[in-house]
């Protein structure tokens, strides 16, 4: 099959992919809104049967947001930066313009207003290197870089002038994965990350405390160390707690956990559907966890899934303990309850979840601007450090993980910023998070070869069909229809059994 053509069923599914959120925005308090109205709702549907057709279709549309744009674009030399939020935008704004101010003075930035519509609005963009908002530099997700650097938009860090001594210090897993032959040189990678997002499991102190009798990170770590211990630590919690203070939120939490701990990719080189080790753990784990209730049964991102991580695990504030995650989701999704009371441990097996970064173009208005953006927020450990002291990244550089370690409870250039990074943002109950993650990066053993442009669509859905077998019992139909469901997205992929 050749490339062209699976680069055009990669657009148009990622133009029909909808409603799966990559990130811990508040949004989902709507999601509770919606559900307490429903009964109302349908008692009212028979007074409003008057409404237009035409009308009830426009209501239940969904609307795409508006950009959000900072800067001139039609100045004549408008550098424009593309994002699905603000978070490139806030390390632009607030650490790259004090070094470097007239490069910042030209920088566009352009906020899609969510990852939901983001590659829609990128893709339709990439087709018209004049147009004013065509992207010099983009952020990409982990989840998607594949589909764009097995693509014809990017240029090499190589076509930057950026070389493999630049990207030296940079995590492995990561390198890989921005790569367009699996290497870790210049040449062949398209795209570079600053986060670097090791999985943990993030536990609260308190809950510890009261239901499984310690706090200590090893001896917490020893009741996760492998499933068999998992599980019993799940059916321990839940004895003794009556129910009220369960492992995890929902089944689901265990989605990233597995999925990104697969050692073969969702297709062969002949093209042929592979279903992983992994993926077959997961159907069975989350069957498991959800036969014995060892959760609550949300979905995650839903507005009871954020409602489980503040209750107290009583009768009427009932309360996960964990939440699957890592360092981005630390500092961003977990609530205040969390403040002060986070243990970060390692789990089961290593994962990785996320991590964002940037690429360029084939018409970047000005290589040498956007090489200089790429080396400052991914490559140099000095203004990588600054990343990190600015908003608790955990970031994807050897040397400056290395330093901000050995001086994390100590004066660096700014002592309440530094002591913020080694507490989590004042989230962990006793340990240094730089620390906790250097540790648990170290020890992970995790194969970015095997992502493949598809991915996203694939592991969004896939819990879909988890589902399905956790309803059924019927692991052959599940897994079955979930074949189906790819073969039908990328009718470049076979069924071969």
């Amino acid at each position: 099959m050749r490339k062209f053509q699976r680069i055009a069923v990669l657009g148009l599914a990622a133009a029909m992919a909808i409603g799966t959120a990559a990130g811990c925005t508040n949004t989902s308090s709507s999601s509770s809104a919606a559900a307490s109205s429903a009964a109302s709702s349908a008692a009212a549907s028979s007074a409003d049967s008057s409404a237009t057709e035409d009308e009830t279709t426009a209501a239940e549309e969904p609307t795409t947001p508006a950009n959000t744009i900072t800067g001139d674009a039609s100045a004549a030399d408008a550098f424009v930066v593309w994002g699905w939020n603000d978070d490139i935008k806030k390390i632009l704004d607030n650490v790259y313009a004090a070094d470097k101010a007239d490069n910042y003075a030209r920088i566009v930035f352009v906020n899609s207003g969510g990852s939901d519509n983001y590659q829609t609005k990128i893709d339709e963009l990439l087709k018209d290197t004049s147009a004013e908002l065509y992207p010099d530099l983009m952020g990409l997700e982990i989840d998607y870089v594949q589909k764009y650097v097995q693509g014809s938009n990017l240029l090499s860090m190589a076509d930057l002038g950026i070389t493999d001594d630049d990207l030296k210090d940079q995590y492995e897993f990561n390198a890989v994965v921005c790569s367009k032959d699996g290497t870790t040189s210049a040449a062949s990678q398209y795209a570079s990350f600053w986060q670097a997002t090791p999985g943990a499991w993030c536990l609260r102190a308190d809950l510890c405390e009261k239901y499984l009798g310690t706090t200590d990170p090893a001896e917490l770590q020893e009741m996760l160390k492998d499933w068999t211990a998992v599980e019993a630590t799940a059916a321990k919690l839940a004895e003794a707690s009556n129910g009220n203070c369960r492992l995890l939120s929902g089944w689901d939490d265990l989605n990233r956990v597995f999925t990104n701990n697969r050692k073969t990719g969702w297709y062969d080189d002949n093209d042929n559907i592979v279903i992983d080790d992994q993926v077959k753990a997961y159907f069975e784990e989350a069957k498991l966890f959800a036969d014995k209730n060892w959760t609550f049964g949300t979905t995650q991102w839903a507005a009871d899934w954020y409602t489980m991580m503040d209750g107290t695990g009583v009768e009427d504030a009932k309360s996960a303990l964990a939440y699957t995650g890592c360092p981005w989701f630390q500092y961003w999704c977990l609530s205040g309850s969390w403040k002060g009371q986070t243990i970060t441990v390692a789990g089961p097996q290593s994962f990785y979840w996320g991590g964002t970064g940037l690429a360029a173009t084939v018409g970047c208005a000005d290589k040498e601007l956007a090489a200089d953006i790429i080396k400052y927020f991914t490559c140099d450990a000095e203004s990588m450090e600054k990343i990190a002291m600015f908003n608790c990244d955990f970031i994807n550089n050897e040397t400056a993980n290395a330093y901000l370690l050995e001086n994390s409870e100590t004066i660096i250039t700014d002592k309440e910023n530094n002591l913020a990074l080694a507490s989590g943002n004042g989230l962990m109950y006793s340990q240094n998070y730089i620390k906790v993650y250097n540790d648990i990066l170290t020890g992970m053993t995790v194969d970015t070869s095997v992502v493949k442009p598809e991915d996203k669509q694939i592991n969004d859905t896939l819990s879909t069909y988890v589902k399905e077998y956790i309803a059924s019992g019927d692991y052959d139909s599940a897994i079955g229809n979930l074949k189906a469901y790819i073969h039908d997205t990328f009718s470049y992929l076979n069924i071969a059994d």
